[in-house]
């Protein structure tokens, strides 16, 4: 009876087994549409409208293969062809529901005093929400808003890849797969228990013999030489947990197979299947004012910028700032540069940590350039640093973002409403009246504060509360400073509005956040009809290379970046220093 229930519970094992191997095999559906793009032409870019991502529902991936340098990447569709400018491009479209493909040669627009080049390539662009770059194979997967395109490339000196696929994921899970092969391989394992049992009765019992014959009854039993040979015999215990191991071999790999989630029933769709995209129109988002740049992309841009920043500033290599940094930003790190290079011990420039983001403000804009975007990002390995406030432009669609203000924030800083960063927020002009103070007028007003503190005609406009800036460096730091220096000499401090560019964006009650530039100067000149000179080793000496005594006397210029909560022009809001940083710029002995 055991044999015949060991032999069942193997057929039905293997019909089991065979019936999951074979759902996972021969009867296992694809796991994406695809759509292959034809149509390849000289043009350096290929630009695939949104209609034809949006074609199937799913998160869409591009993959192109190319000869050489290969580039995929997803673009708000204005963005894509702002990049692309007049430049001959591959568009593939849906018309009908079929794809299709043309040659396109935009026109530049007459007006333009910065056409964009007709050649290079799209490779790390701030423009893209995602990017893949490859030699000879790119791929990118993103969900997509509506209105985003994706460009593919090569090296943007020759032909687009011509082998380009988007696809598509579909559910192809097998979720009885897991119960098929669990249950064979139990039936497996039960059918080789009821098999040993059988074999085990069996050769407990020996073989069947026969009784003595009448011949064998008289004779006389034979007598033994020696000692009865000894038969070797697996041992109960050896035998079963050799038997065991076998059969835990043969079914251990069968089950684990089986553990996979999407293998079993209720299992949750792979993710990019479960979360279809929007139907994409190109006419969506057109025409209309959107945020220069989306959250994932600005955390992106910041990645990028971070991972700069802490290359240049442990090699202080000056020259290539300007891939990333401009305006006052830029004079403050290079400055920096110069002083650390001889005296290491020098505090580095302020830290850009590439996240979290707390704050993303980018400019509401269509097709314009340039753009502007302020964000606030914390330091995520230490969150006692106080955050760092970042103004950015963009000039151009082929420029990526530079750093023109680097500030940190004061304590406390109380910001005001600001519109969630999906919206955006317009730009204010710097000769706005709806302001409290004109943006442009501000750097102007603050330097005023720092030379006559309540005796400026702007006192009552500013707060006093939290102004740190105005106690280290308005009348009162400045006459501590004062009181350190030797007899024969003195100092007298002036600060004007800076050379950095007026840059601001609205808040929601109509106010705005205005980051300005002021630079405050310091002259030391002798009172006795001596000379004087920096102090030896000091950063202003260092970044001067000036070491010799003056009769004239020496100078200063301390950089302050500034960033500035103005209230609207009829609110009783005060206007708020929200935070400063402040960099030795320059130095040396006064002119004659």
């Amino acid at each position: 009876m055991r044999l015949v229930l060991s032999i069942t519970a193997f057929c039905l094992a293997f019909v089991f087994l065979g019936a999951g191997v074979v759902q996972r095999t021969i009867f296992l559906q694809p796991g994406s549409i695809t759509q292959a793009i034809s149509g390849a032409t000289d043009a350096l870019y290929t630009v695939i409208s949104p209609e034809v991502l949006g074609k199937n529902p799913g998160i869409p991936t591009v993959t192109a293969r190319g000869s050489g340098a290969t580039v995929v990447a997803y673009g708000r569709t204005d963005d894509v062809l702002a990049w692309i400018g007049a430049a001959p491009y591959n568009a593939v479209t849906l018309r009908d529901g079929a794809v299709t493909s043309e040659t396109v040669t935009p026109e530049q627009p007459a007006e333009s005093v910065n056409p964009q080049p007709l050649t290079g390539s799209p490779a790390g662009s701030d423009l893209w929400l995602a990017e893949g770059v490859g030699e000879g194979l790119a791929s990118v997967t993103s969900a997509l808003p509506p209105g985003y395109s994706a460009i593919v490339a090569g090296d943007g000196q020759s032909p687009a890849p011509g082998d380009v696929i988007v696809a598509w994921p579909i559910d192809n899970a097998t979720p009885w797969v897991g119960p098929l092969l669990v249950l064979g391989a139990l039936l497996f394992i039960a059918g080789g228990a009821l098999f040993w049992l059988h074999w085990k009765d069996h050769h407990r019992a020996g073989p069947r013999r026969r009784g003595p014959s009448a011949l064998e009854e008289s004779a006389p039993p034979r007598p033994r030489v020696g000692p009865a040979p000894k038969r070797r015999e697996l041992g109960p215990a050896r035998g079963r947990r050799t038997r065991f191991r076998v059969v835990a071999a043969l079914t251990l790999p069968v089950v684990l197979s089986g553990c996979s989630a999407e293998y079993w029933p209720g299992a949750p769709a792979a993710e990019s299947s479960a979360t279809p995209s929007p139907t994409i129109s190109s006419a969506d988002g057109l025409n209309t004012l959107q945020p220069a740049v989306t959250v994932p992309q600005m955390e992106r841009i910041l990645g990028e910028i971070a991972a700069f920043a802490v290359s240049a500033d442990k090699a202080l290599t000056a020259d290539r700032l300007p891939e990333r940094f401009a305006g006052p930003a830029l004079a403050a790190r290079a400055a920096n540069y110069a002083i650390r290079a001889k005296k290491a011990d020098y505090p580095a420039p302020t830290d850009i940590p590439a996240k979290p983001l707390t704050i993303t403000l980018p400019q509401q804009t269509d097709r314009a350039w340039p753009r502007l975007v302020m964000t606030v990002t914390q330091n995520e390995a230490d969150s006692s640093l106080p955050p760092v406030a970042l103004v950015m432009l963009q000039n151009s669609p082929r420029d990526n973002y530079h750093v023109y203000y680097a500030i940190t924030l004061v304590p406390n800083a109380q910001s005001p409403e600001l519109a969630p960063a999906n919206v955006g927020a317009p730009r204010v002009a710097p000769d706005s009246k709806l302001t409290k103070i004109e943006p442009a007028q501000l750097a102007g007003a603050y330097s005023s504060i720092l030379n006559a503190d309540t005796a400026s005609e702007f006192a009552d406009v500013f707060q006093v509360d939290g102004d740190t800036l105005r106690q280290q460096l308005g009348v009162a730091g400045q006459a501590a400073i004062r009181s350190q220096l030797p007899a024969n000499s003195a100092i007298a401090f002036g600060a004007n509005p800076g050379n950095g560019p007026v840059l601001a964006l609205a808040t929601n009650d109509a106010g705005a956040i205005v980051a300005v530039q002021v630079d405050q100067l310091r002259r030391i000149t002798p009172t006795d009809g001596g000379v004087v000179g920096f102090a030896e080793g000091s950063p202003s000496a260092l970044l001067s290379g000036f070491a010799a005594k003056s009769p004239r006397g020496v100078q200063s210029v301390s950089g302050l970046q500034l960033l500035v909560y103005v209230p609207a022009v009829d609110s009783q809001e005060p206007i708020r220093i929200l935070g400063w940083t402040e960099s030795l710029i320059a130095a040396g002995e006064i002119p004659g």
